[in-house]
C-alpha cells in the first residue's frame, strides 16, 4: 500500500512537472487537492502509520497553490514550517503551468494571477542557483 501511495504522489508531481501537462487551472488543483485528500482519509483508515504521509508532497503543492500566499514558500523559515514536502524546483516547474482564470463572480475566491505565479517562480530558480553557487563554494575548502 505504500509503494501505490508513493508511486501515486510521484505520478501526480510529475503530471504538474515539466513532462506532464501544458497548463491548469486553479479549478483543476482545488479538484486535485479534494482528490487526495480522500486517498488520504482512506490511507488513514488502514492504521499504518506515517501511510497518509507519502502524499504529502502533492497535497502541499495544491495548498500552497489554492492558498494565495505564493510568497509563503520564497521564505526559508515558511517553507520548512508549512511546505516541508515540497522540492523547490517542483514548485517553480508547476508555476511555470498555471494558467490564470478571468474572475467570473464575486464568490471566487482572489486566486493569484499568472504575473505573480511567474514573479515567484523565477525567485525560487534564483534562489535555487544561488544555493547551488554556495554549496559548489563550500565544496572548494
Amino acid at each position: 500500500m505504500r509503494c501505490s501511495l508513493r508511486a501515486t504522489a510521484a505520478a501526480l508531481m510529475r503530471l504538474l512537472g515539466p513532462e506532464g501537462i501544458h497548463g491548469f487551472t486553479l479549478h483543476a488543483i482545488a479538484r486535485l487537492a479534494a482528490d487526495v485528500s480522500a486517498v488520504e482519509r482512506f490511507a488513514g483508515r488502514w492504521g499504518v502509520q506515517g501511510l497518509a504521509a507519502e502524499l504529502a508532497e502533492p497535497a502541499q503543492l495544491c495548498a500552497l497553490l489554492l492558498s494565495n500566499k505564493l510568497e509563503d514558500v520564497l521564505s526559508p523559515e515558511l517553507r520548512a514550517q508549512h511546505y516541508s514536502a515540497l522540492d523547490p524546483a517542483a514548485v517553480a516547474a508547476a508555476l511555470d503551468r498555471y494558467r490564470e482564470v478571468p474572475s467570473q463572480s464575486k464568490k471566487q475566491p482572489a486566486w493569484p494571477s499568472k504575473k505573480a505565479a511567474d514573479a515567484v517562480a523565477r525567485q525560487l530558480r534564483g534562489q535555487m542557483v544561488a544555493g547551488a553557487a554556495g554549496q559548489r563554494a563550500l565544496e572548494g575548502l
